[in-house]
């Protein structure tokens, strides 16, 4: 190994003495030795050589900066020695007094030019590369320590203070190991190759050669943050420093990542974003492990919690570095909520043209709603949570449901229900008559009813039952089955009614029409039928008859309930010889002229005439107990013939007559009283052409019939009758033969 000397400052001293045997010189120098230890040597070297020569004396001062510390002792000596220990800290230095020999001689053979050491030092301060040096000629060391002094065969020998040779460091070979690294890294930096020589170590500098120390030795691990370029050469002893031998560390940016993102959602979809630097592609893992890569900057990674989540980025890769966790920021939450749940309220039948209001109710879920209607699986409506249905509907089933969507993602449809559009149309029930409707029946008798249900409707639907003994004056409640017994102040045509209606609550449906039976209580008064009879006064001059007596088969539409017959007792006053004797009613002869009459009593009693004035009009007289007077005025129908005319009352009192009417070529007309003017019945004229022996009649149930004989039929009998017009009963011309 090369040694490594340290620079010297000399302050020789010349001293003139006598002549000696020898006349070599000895120069001296001090080194450190082994280069970079904390040993120092004095060597001593002939400018001569020398045999045999008496060395008898040496001495030198050592001296080095107080503000380096530490001290210095004795490790061992060639020729003896003597140390004193240091003296003051003149001009900020401690000085050393060394003394070879002591004054015995050591016979040496030095050869000239040779290097012998004379003295080791140790340094306790650390390696003694540099600050030491031997020194004389200065005041205080002339004063304290004495100066240099060598003494050779009784002479004074003293040279120079001399440096030692140097040899610079080789330029060294280096590498890095590796040439490439991540942020946070760190490479080995070695010399391959290359000798300090003279120098003390290895220096290494970045940014250039002699900057900022990078460390020392033939490796140093180094971990720079940024691409950099290393420089390394050989220093210290006593080399000048040179040129540097130069490595670089390429250095790769870690990637980082910083999370964001998140939000409330339902269950599965949303995405977290994180920007990532590096270079790409990267790769890496959430904190739940999910696995991500992409190739562009942000990535954007989808995600699906089962609940509230709150992530962070785990690892991260890029195409040359692995990311450290002070390289991952950011969380990301995703709050989950449950999905949210629709329902349609409101939903309801409807009769045609009805509409009904669905309403969309929704639990659960976040963020705005958006609606979409559908009705059987079309979409229908607005985005409203309402969605009214539409009255042009032809009746059917209909199925609606509707679909939500939400803000955060949620979405949601609904049960299907059902608004079916039924057509507007109630039939109300069948009845069931007891007897049969239009049946006249009599005081006494039972009528009742049953139903059969109607049709038609939706929403709630009522049937109702109600009954009327007044011909529909009032109403009143009735229970199917029930019996109605008629009784006198039922008495009149369709007196005893049963009604019955369906109704239904349904949105748009009307009320079906009422439907009715009706029962007639017998007005028509009985026929009186008598015969006459004699009876003979008994001793006391006295007779009884019974209404049996007189009776001559008497009828009525129902059972005879009783008979009277007024007057009943007769005396001697009542004795009629000649066989009895008429009364008139209102007298004698009237009217003045008249032909052709007809009469009939009224169901209350009271009698009527009708009767052909002499210009051939019809007059219609009534009895009002004392006289009789004109229904509707004289001369009611003109142009009619005497002969052919027919008067008729009603059960319910109402007067009809019917007559040839000249005025309508000679056919049957019939007009009735209303209480205040005759009107024809069916219009003028209501047979096909012209009739002859015209008579009328009229039926319990107020039914009108009247009978001619139809020329235009062979002069055969035809029955007209009147429902709500005139049709002729059996066809036209229903006789044999001609009347």
């Amino acid at each position: 190994m090369k040694k490594r000397l340290l620079p010297l400052v000399l302050l020789p001293l010349l001293l003139l003495s006598g002549m000696l045997s020898s006349q070599a010189l000895v120069d001296m120098a001090l080194y450190n030795n082994p280069t970079g230890s904390n040993t120092l040597e004095v060597r001593l070297r002939p400018t001569e050589t020398v045999v045999n020569g008496a060395y008898s004396a040496g001495v030198v001062t050592v001296r080095f900066p107080v503000a380096m510390g530490g001290s210095l002792s004795v490790v061992s000596s060639t020729y003896g020695y003597s140390f004193a220990p240091p003296v003051g800290n003149e001009g900020g230095y401690y000085y050393y007094r060394l003394q070879f020999t002591a004054g015995i001689p050591y016979v040496v053979n030095w050869t000239s030019g040779q290097e012998y050491v004379a003295i080791v030092l140790q340094y306790s301060g650390g390696p003694a590369n540099s600050g030491f040096e031997l020194i004389t000629g200065d005041s205080y060391t002339n004063a304290n320590n004495g100066n240099f002094y060598q003494e050779l065969d009784l002479g004074e020998r003293q040279g120079v203070f001399y440096f030692p040779p140097c040899s610079d460091p080789d330029i060294p070979t280096v590498q890095a190991s590796p040439t490439t690294i991540c942020n946070g890294e760190s490479s080995m930096l070695s010399i391959t190759a290359g000798d300090l020589n003279d120098a003390t170590g290895w220096q290494w500098y970045t940014g250039a050669c002699g900057g900022t120390s990078a460390g020392t030795g033939t490796s140093i691990n180094v971990s720079p943050t940024m691409t950099t370029t290393y420089y390394v050469r050989g220093e210290g002893g006593c080399v000048t420093p040179g040129d540097c031998a130069e490595v670089t560390v390429t250095v790769d940016p870690r990637p980082t990542g910083i999370l964001s993102g998140g939000e409330t959602i339902c269950e599965g979809g949303p995405t977290v974003e994180h920007p990532l630097t590096g270079t790409g592609s990267w790769s890496g893992t959430l904190s739940n492990g999910t696995p991500f890569s992409g190739s562009t900057s942000p990535i954007s990674v989808t995600v699906s919690p089962a609940s509230t989540t709150i992530y962070t980025i785990s690892t991260l890769l890029d195409a040359n570095c692995t990311a450290i966790p002070a390289d991952l920021s950011g969380s990301a939450t995703v709050t989950v909520e449950a999905d949210p749940v629709v329902s349609i309220s409101g939903a309801a039948d409807v009769c045609e043209g009805g509409t009904v209001m669905l309403t969309a109710n929704v639990s659960g879920g976040t963020g705005s709603t958006t609606y979409q209607w559908k009705r059987d699986g079309n979409n229908v409506g607005t985005d409203s949570p309402t969605y009214t249905t539409d009255n042009t509907l032809v009746p059917g089933a209909y199925s609606y449901t509707v679909e939500i969507t939400q803000a955060s993602g949620c979405a949601a449809i609904s049960p299907a229900v059902n608004a079916d559009v039924v057509a507007n149309s109630l039939v109300p029930p069948g009845i069931n008559p007891t007897p049969a409707s239009g049946t006249m029946v009599c005081v006494g008798d039972v009528v009742s009813a049953t139903f059969t249900p109607g049709s038609g409707g939706t929403g709630a639907i009522t049937e109702t039952y109600e009954y009327s003994v007044d011909g529909g004056g009032a109403w009143n409640p009735y229970t199917p089955g029930d019996p109605i017994t008629a009784t006198v102040p039922m008495v009149g045509v369709n007196m005893i009614q049963i009604r019955t209606q369906r109704t239904a609550t349904g949105i748009g449906c009307n009320s079906s029409a009422y439907n009715t039976v009706e029962w007639s209580v017998d007005n028509v008064p009985p026929t009186v039928i008598t015969k006459d009879i004699t009876i003979y006064l008994n001793s006391s001059g006295t007779a009884s008859i019974t209404p049996g007596d007189v009776d001559d088969g008497s009828t009525d539409n129902c059972t005879i309930a009783g008979m009277s017959v007024s007057p009943n007792t007769f005396n001697c006053d009542d004795v009629n010889t000649t066989g009895g004797s008429w009364n008139a009613v209102g007298g004698a002869g009237f009217p003045p002229t008249s032909e052709g009459v007809n009469i009939q009593i009224a169901p209350d009693g009271t009698p009527y005439l009708a009767y052909n004035q002499p210009s051939g009009s019809i007059s219609v007289l009534r009895w009002d107990g004392s006289s009789w007077t004109p229904v509707g005025g004289t001369g009611i129908a003109l142009g009619s013939i005497s002969s052919y005319r027919s008067l008729a009352i009603a059960p319910d009192g109402t007067l009809y007559v019917a007559f040839r009417d000249n005025a309508n070529g000679f056919k049957a007309t019939v007009i009735s009283w209303d209480g205040s003017s005759w009107n024809a019945v069916g219009g003028a004229g209501i047979s096909l052409g012209i009739v002859d022996g015209l008579t009328m009649a009229i039926a319990q149930d107020g039914t009108l019939y009247v009978a001619y004989r139809d020329n235009p039929y062979g002069g055969k009998a035809t029955v007209m009758t009147d429902g709500s017009s005139w049709s002729p009963l059996g066809g036209p011309g229903i006789s044999a033969g001609s009347l």
